[in-house]
């Protein structure tokens, strides 16, 4: 917002609030679509806002309210990307990443289903990342298993290295060096900036 600036100490006072009062939550479901609704209209900045205020918030709330919220702004990440919003998808991606990995099963199933969800595929992989944040080892391994399976389809060239990248860091994040051999097999079929990111994740 480039006239009035930022309004932080709302946005914080708000985001002391949310965790106590299921009501404030919901309210800022229905401020954010409301904002997206008028956003050829008007540029309110209060979709940004809103996401802001639980990414501030999210260290606060309970599990169930984390997930609740999570499963929200996973449906408004799919949305914003598929309007090609940039500026909204990454504040989206932010704030779920801040709900820590109480939100990953909702991610894996996304990425294991067969739902048409065209750009949020590639975005949602660095989400893979709050594996390293969990000590359900459960958890750990079903995301170990979606990241190998989507490195197996890049060996096999049914899709590109560069696509497969974030898998490779979250197998590295997890020190899961026994499929050194699979990201070495990928790494052959990479070019250019994506054979170094690959020889990066190896190291």
């Amino acid at each position: 917002q480039t006239q009035a600036g930022i309004p932080w100490d709302a946005i914080r006072r708000i985001a002391e609030a949310a965790p106590a009062d299921a009501d404030v939550v919901h309210r800022l479901f229905d401020t954010y679509e409301q904002a997206r609704k008028t956003l050829d209209t008007e540029m309110s900045g209060a979709d940004l806002y809103v996401t802001a205020i639980f990414a501030l918030a999210a260290p606060r709330f309970d599990e169930a309210q984390k997930r609740e919220i999570g499963g929200y702004l996973l449906e408004k990440l799919i949305e914003a990307c598929s309007q090609d919003d940039d500026i909204i998808s990454d504040a989206l991606l932010a704030a779920m990443g801040a709900m820590g990995p109480v939100v990953l099963p909702l991610v894996l199933d996304v990425l294991s289903s067969e739902r048409d969800i065209e750009d949020t595929w590639l975005w949602l992989w660095d989400l893979t990342a709050l594996a390293a944040e969990t000590e359900d080892e459960d958890l750990r391994n079903r995301t170990v298993r979606v990241c190998v399976d989507l490195l197996e389809r890049a060996r096999r060239g049914d899709i590109d290295p560069h696509d497969a990248t974030m898998a490779g860091w979250t197998l590295a994040r997890l020190k899961r060096v026994e499929y050194a051999a699979l990201l070495e097999r990928v790494r052959e079929r990479a070019e250019f900036i994506t054979l170094n990111e690959y020889t990066h994740i190896l190291d």
